[in-house]
């Protein structure tokens, strides 16, 4: 198992999660983490995630593609995470011609509400920064909704740098792009110059 305690938060318990790529069996706890997230964020007030988007259909949809990843607390499933290393059509749509600049994409990261403050978030990002890493990616690249103050601090925090706004139709998204520690990555992008 990877240590990820350099993504801690100082005075969050420190679960060493285990993270692995989700299989059609893992299609309901998937989605039950997805759907209390949206009902948390609800909750909240934040008009962000649909309840609706959430069927079986669509979880199913994502996992197949290889792109959806469980977080454990040993043998119990507290997160989840959608990691692309190739642009999907949302993110085509909000970074435009450089959505192909050798970046991996996050979304719908999600910690079980009776995880939240513990740090998993971090180990998480920390976890797709390897992972990003280790497929030769420049950047890691994620958005959020840009009325979310408290969401993009989180990811400032992490050491994702704002790229901007891009509208999207009923609301508006910040880009955050992360640059990798990767000459691989560098190396390749430089001499497709």
């Amino acid at each position: 198992m990877r240590d990820y305690s350099r993504f801690f938060e100082p005075g969050k318990l420190m679960i060493q999660l285990k993270i692995i790529p989700a299989t059609a069996n893992d299609a309901d706890s998937v989605r039950s983490i997805l759907l209390e997230a949206a009902q948390w964020i609800h909750a909240k007030g934040i008009d962000q995630w649909r309840i609706s988007e959430f069927t079986k259909e669509h979880v199913l949809d994502n996992i197949q593609d290889g792109d959806v990843f469980l977080a454990y607390d040993g043998s119990v499933p507290v997160g989840a995470v959608i990691l692309r290393r190739q642009p999907g059509p949302f993110d085509r749509q909000i970074w435009g011609e450089g959505a192909d600049d050798h970046a991996a994409y996050v979304h719908r990261l999600a910690i079980r509400t009776k995880y939240h403050g513990q740090g998993l978030g971090g180990q998480i990002l920390g976890w797709a920064e390897d992972e990003s890493v280790r497929a030769g990616m420049a950047y890691l690249r994620l958005d959020c909704m840009a009325d979310n103050e408290a969401l993009n601090r989180y990811y400032q925090r992490f050491g994702f740098v704002h790229q901007g706004v891009h509208s999207a139709g009923r609301f508006s998204v910040s880009r955050y792009e992360k640059a990798l520690s990767n000459p691989a990555a560098e190396h390749s992008v430089l001499s497709l110059a």
